[in-house]
């Protein structure tokens, strides 16, 4: 929510929180909610209990609202504690995946991916494209976070995740491109004993007394459930539960008549079908059209290359260097892709000859390259400079070189920009 569409009360509790409130009172919140005692919850965070008592005390009074209340057994969060711990939650999550990332990057990685996957696109296109990425790039720290759709696209729309592997969304932002990777349809899943797990061009109305576990309604096979289940199934019946979690659909479906609607792409991790350990999938004599699913693939924020390409249709980017780029090439922009070139490593003799025949030189270094030598070879052959601002290189280029205000030489912009 933007700043701008807060309620003015919700504008000044946000902004006590920010100023008086410590990341240690997060903690104790969320200790305060596990342990349900003041007590435990100060040893937890070797703190005294005064301390920790004071500590919520002051929050409180910041809040001017009461976050816990006392019953039998100890502690239990208000609604507003709960609302509040839920966030705080949140918060030292994405603290903790900062720290590892921060902690690789001191251990030696060069440099750090962050994604997103719906579970869906983690148990399907994601994990070969991973292990084929680290073959080529062993230093570079990934970071996936698994969530709903629209979450990781905010994410990613804001600058907090570098791809999001999903369905293609619609409609798409301008400010990102999607590339579709493997088509998806919604299946009907039953246990592997189930009395139609082995029939043949099974009847919607054969389903008329099953027991249906629900998708959530956050995910798109949901749609396809309402659309088609309950369209043909008016008075079809369901557990209390809508899940995203496959150990809880799993155990579920051993209930008997229990059917449920998921996404082909998730079968890997269910198990082999049939098996005793898997799950069966049942042969409806259905339109596969209503059961199509948008494709799962890769959104990405729009790059410099394609805007290239719109004014230079010609261009050519040749890639020279270390590495297997492949899959790289497969999520990027068909047009990016089509105009690249990728060289491998190449000899002195030829990098040479490679830089005095192009319109200019690009060294888009994220870090870890310390030396200014890459601006020098291109320079002495004659080539133009376009550079990240790494600290060796603005002296190669005359200190004080930026995009506004280039040199003979060439030009600066700001390290990680797009």
């Amino acid at each position: 929510m933007r700043a701008s569409t807060v309620p003015p009360e919700g504008r000044m509790l946000l902004s006590r929180l920010v100023r008086h409130a410590r990341l240690r009172q997060l903690q104790l919140l969320l200790a305060l909610r596990d342990c349900g005692s003041v007590v435990r919850a100060a040893q937890q965070l070797d703190i005294s209990q005064s301390a920790a008592t004071q500590a919520l005390a002051e929050l409180e009074r910041v809040l001017d609202a009461r976050l816990f209340e006392r019953h039998a057994r100890g502690l239990r969060p208000t609604p507003a504690g709960q609302a509040l711990t839920d966030a705080a939650r949140g918060i030292m999550s994405e603290l903790e995946d900062v720290a590892e990332t921060l902690a690789a990057l001191r251990l030696g990685a060069s440099a750090a991916l962050r994604l997103g996957a719906i579970p869906s696109a983690a148990h399907s296109v994601l994990p070969p494209l991973l292990a084929r990425f680290y073959l080529g790039h062993p230093q570079v720290h990934v970071d996936v976070q698994e969530g709903e759709g629209a979450r990781l696209l905010a994410l990613l729309l804001g600058g907090a995740l570098d791809a999001v592997f999903c369905r293609q969304p619609a409609p798409l932002s301008e400010q990102l491109a999607f590339r579709p990777l493997l088509a998806d349809a919604a299946v009907f899943i039953v246990a592997p004993g189930h009395a139609l797990a082995r029939a043949r061009r099974v009847r919607l109305g054969q389903l008329a007394g099953a027991r249906w576990v629900l998708p959530t309604s956050s995910i798109a096979v949901r749609d396809v459930f309402e659309r088609v289940v309950l369209a043909g199934l008016p008075q079809a019946h369901w557990f209390p539960v809508s899940t995203l979690s496959l150990p809880v659909l799993k155990s579920l479906l051993a209930q008997p008549g229990a059917v449920t609607l998921a996404p082909r792409s998730i079968l890997p991790a269910l198990g082999p079908g049939g098996s005793a350990h898997g799950v069966g999938v049942l042969d409806m004599a259905l339109d596969p059209a209503a059961l199509a699913l948008a494709p799962l693939g890769v959104a990405y924020p729009r790059q410099a290359m394609p805007a290239l390409l719109e004014v230079h249709p010609g261009i050519r980017l040749f890639v020279a260097g270390p590495g297997d780029a492949s899959d790289l090439l497969k999520v990027a922009d068909p047009r990016a892709a089509a105009a690249t070139v990728m060289l491998g490593m190449v000899t002195d003799d030829d990098k040479a000859s490679l830089l005095r025949s192009v319109d200019a030189y690009v060294a888009p270094h994220l870090g870890g390259e310390s030396f200014g030598i890459v601006l020098v070879e291109a320079m002495a052959a004659g080539a133009p400079v376009v550079a990240s601002d790494l600290p060796a290189f603005p002296p190669v280029l005359d200190a004080g070189a930026t995009p506004a205000h280039g040199d003979a030489n060439g030009i600066l912009f700001e390290t990680g920009a797009p």
